[in-house]
């Protein structure tokens, strides 16, 4: 042997010692990889926002719970970790579904490598239910079948979807103008819909708030409905007949139980029902309008998300009921008036043609004893003339004076007659309406009243007129009326009037502007009424009725007459005309 085979031993021992060390390092930064990897895993599953539990399939415990699986459940880890989730859960899922066996086909589902996500029920620590959503995965363990669990409650979630879904769908039914027993329908669905394996029902009192109408029950049997279907109310009668007499929540874990079903437990038994809980309809005054009801296949008690439910559930079937009876009411009202307004109608009409027949027999009477008037006051005139011309040396100035004051009055009652015949003739004599040159009308005029203009020495003007759609001699003889009195109501220099005509809307507006005496503010309206003067005959003569003429022709035209004046600074009479079209 050499001397150099111990340096060769020494270097490979060296060399076996370095790689000792390198592996004692890998390991060592391997081991705190995986204290770190076990750590950051531990944190998560500690501050999972969800409850979070491990299951051993094998066993049908859980392994590991998280804080919030405590909170959730209302127990301590060392208790649930001695426990499995159908400890944990109501022996029947609202559904009718056995615990055991539903749950038993989602885990295998999970381990066959699925990952469902189901709706379960659980209970607490103090026996209340509430509904969760629930997520199952497979986990690595080594050769065990370990399941993770992920678990939240969703009261709230359900019933915010019911208060929002629910209203949306009645408020929309509603508004669309359904039958009531379609949007109660609706809403009943809606509610099944959110709690599977429960039926709904929906009861209405009568009009005498004494028995119970079939409303909505689209899941009861129809023999049940029909049996229910005008049930007296009362204490002790059923869920929905207690709730409806005592205006409050009834509940009934076990309808086979409970003395309220003694008189119904056949008929709950033939239709599969186990448990009903009641809750009153209410209107906003405080009024009970029916019961919504929910009714299940195993005895249960309600749980607070139930309780919830049940009582949006009345809620939105109130709306619907008090609308409905709104419209109703609406529409009886509606029926009664226009019942009314045909009888009124009708009663109108009668008296519009009593009206017209009298009015008839007033134009009638007032033309035939105008002119039966005319003769006799012709006589008095005529001969109280050849009295005064012939004997007047024979009276007295009394005498005189009194024949003269008999010739006057002749006078002015025929002028009165004459008046009162033009009145009538306004509606009497009507003509149809045509086309008419308001400039043709004012030469009519002129032609009418030349002695006047000529006495007087007035002058008439006017603007450009326009051509009108009306009964011509009648607005002859409303312009006649206007012109008169403005050459007649004047006292210094010779009169001036002027016509003109503007487009307002669909109406022409004329206006007959004078200078005359003008008229206070205080007889504008008084004016244009029957008999009304606002002088003396010694100053100004005439009978009162030209104007109550001008009011009724324009007033037949469909127009409107009014004055504006001042005293000492003339007046201007404006009236209108529509706009029509020529026949």
């Amino acid at each position: 042997m050499d001397g150099t085979q111990p340096v060769e031993e020494l270097h490979d021992l060296r060399m076996r010692v370095a790689e000792l060390e390198a592996m004692r390092e890998e390991w060592q930064q391997a081991k705190a990889g995986h204290y770190d990897a076990e750590e950051r895993l531990r944190t998560f599953f500690a501050y999972a926002p969800e409850a979070l539990v491990m299951l051993d399939a094998e066993t049908g415990r859980f392994i590991e719970v998280n804080p919030k699986a405590e909170a959730i459940f209302g127990r301590p880890a060392e208790e649930l970790t001695r426990v499995g989730p159908f400890d944990l859960s109501p022996e029947y899922q609202p559904d009718g579904r056995l615990s055991r066996e539903a749950g038993q086909c989602v885990i295998q589902a999970a381990l066959q490598g699925e990952a469902p996500v189901f709706e379960w029920w659980h209970t607490n620590a103090q026996g209340e239910q509430f509904p969760c959503e629930v997520r199952l995965v497979r986990m690595p363990w080594g050769q065990r079948n370990v399941l993770r669990g992920s678990i939240t409650e969703i009261s709230d979630r359900k019933q915010l979807r019911l208060f929002e879904l629910g209203r949306a769908q009645v408020l929309e039914s509603v508004a669309r103008g359904a039958p009531l027993p379609d949007v109660l329908q609706t809403l009943a669905r809606t509610i099944e819909d959110l709690l599977p394996g429960m039926m709904c029902s929906v009861l209405l009192l009568d009009a005498e708030g004494q028995c119970l109408l079939d409303g909505a029950g689209p899941s009861l049997p129809e023999f049940y409905r029909q049996a229910v279907h005008g049930l007296r109310i009362g204490p002790g009668v059923g869920s929905c007949g207690t709730s409806a007499h005592t205006g409050q929540r009834v509940i009934v874990a076990d309808v086979l139980e409970h003395p309220y079903w003694a008189d119904f437990r056949e008929l709950a038994r033939q239709a599969g029902f186990r448990a009903c809980w009641s809750e009153p309809i209410v209107s906003l005054d405080s009024h009970v309008l029916g019961t919504f009801a929910m009714y299940f296949r195993q005895p249960r008690q309600p749980v607070r998300v139930e309780l919830d439910i049940i009582e949006i559930g009345a809620q939105l079937a109130a709306v619907a009921i008090e609308h409905d009876r709104t419209k109703e009411r609406l529409r009886a009202a509606n029926e009664s008036l226009e019942r009314r307004v045909a009888e009124r109608t009708k009663e109108l009409a009668a008296a519009n043609r009593e009206l017209e027949r009298s009015n008839d027999e007033l134009r009638q009477f007032a033309y035939i004893a105008s002119h039966d008037l005319q003769e006799p006051i012709r006589m008095v005139s005529c001969f109280g003339q050849l009295l005064r011309s012939r004997h007047s040396e024979q009276l007295d100035d009394e005498a005189r004076q009194w024949l003269d004051f008999v010739i006057e009055g002749g006078h002015r009652m025929q002028e009165l007659i004459n008046d009162l015949l033009d009145y009538s003739r306004v509606d009497g004599q009507a003509r149809p309406f045509q086309a008419v040159p308001l400039a043709r009308v004012l030469e009519h005029v002129q032609a009418n009243l030349r002695s006047s203009i000529r006495d007087t020495g007035a002058v008439i003007t006017h603007d450009e007129l326009p051509v009108v759609v009306a009964d011509k001699p009648q607005l002859i003889q409303l312009l006649q009326n206007l012109v008169a009195n403005a050459i007649k109501f004047h006292e210094t220099g010779p009169p001036r009037v002027h016509l003109s005509a503007t487009r307002a809307d669909d109406c022409w507006q004329v206006s007959v502007r004078d200078q005359g005496i003008g008229i206070d503010p205080r007889y504008h309206e008084r004016i244009f009424d029957f008999f009304k003067r606002l002088h003396g005959r010694d100053r100004f003569p005439g009978t009162g009725i030209g104007l109550a003429i001008c009011r009724r022709v324009v007033e037949r035209h469909g127009g409107r007459i009014w004055v504006e004046s001042q005293p000492g600074q003339g007046s201007t009479f404006h009236f209108t005309l529509p706009m029509r079209e020529a026949p």
